[in-house]
């Protein structure tokens, strides 16, 4: 992987924390990590389904309805 791509991974991975705390609030270190352990089609389904996500379970679970 390049590093432009890590870049605009590393990026895209902070967006959806600043996202993921302003809904849920402080976040456990292992959800940050696994957030930042993601690729990016990953985030993408994650950033998709948070705003109808209740719990960080139904986010990472996928299992809200489309």
């Amino acid at each position: 992987m390049g590093w432009v791509t890590r870049k605009r991974l590393l990026k895209v991975a902070r967006e959806a924390l600043c996202q993921l705390r302003r809904r849920f609030g402080p976040l456990a270190p292992d959800v940050e990590a696994r957030v930042h352990g993601a690729d990016g089609d990953q985030l993408d389904a994650w950033s998709e389904r948070i705003l109808e996500a209740e719990k960080l379970d139904d986010l990472f679970s996928g299992s809200l309805p489309r």
